[in-house]
């Protein structure tokens, strides 16, 4: 099967609330350690009173792969997290650009695990079957060798993707100009 399900997140961002404040980054990352058995290293440093952090965490065998992390206490709200009560409670904005879907999950499953609750514009894809799966298929203890694999395999087929989509620009360019003239001269 095609990388197994683990591959390259373009650009995705979540946000939970913690009602009681934001865990520190060594919870964060000791239950992400928990969750996979491998080690997680943040760039970044926390402080105490109010937890406040803006950092980058990354599995220390494959450390060019990143998401980020950062915590706030309001935003421009949308309806849906409106609800939160911004006085006692705390944001967490996850933020996984070029990221690895292994260390998106695990950094959300940790993050949910230590109470937060998603306010995120993905709640409705959350909450759905496939959402549930996502959960399931990355709760689990990984060997370093094996995500080393997964990392590997994503690499490839990221570059055989890119090689097929240089290889069909001219017939994908030459399509959108025939769509252009066709549109044109309906009108």
């Amino acid at each position: 099967m095609f990388n197994d399900g683990h591959g390259t997140i373009l650009k995705y961002v979540w946000e939970f609330y913690f009602a009681d404040g934001a865990p520190r980054l060594s919870e964060i990352s000791g239950k992400m350690t928990e969750i996979t058995s491998l080690p997680v290293r943040g760039t970044g440093r926390d402080t105490v009173e109010p937890v406040e952090f803006s950092t980058d965490l990354s599995f220390e065998c494959v450390s060019d792969v990143k998401v980020h992390l950062y915590t706030h206490n309001s935003q421009q709200r949308n309806t849906e997290s409106d609800r939160f009560s911004v006085e006692r409670g705390q944001f967490i904005k996850l933020k996984g650009t070029k990221t690895d879907s292994t260390l998106l999950w695990t950094t959300i499953l940790a993050l949910e695990a230590l109470g937060g609750v998603d306010t995120s514009a993905n709640l409705d894809e959350d909450r759905s079957e496939r959402g549930r799966k996502q959960r399931q298929k990355y709760n689990y203890r990984i060997s370093e060798a094996e995500l080393l694999k997964r990392h590997r395999k994503t690499r490839f087929w990221s570059r055989v993707l890119f090689l097929i989509l240089i290889l069909l620009s001219p017939v994908l360019l030459l399509w959108m100009i025939c769509l252009s003239l066709w549109e044109g001269i309906r009108k």
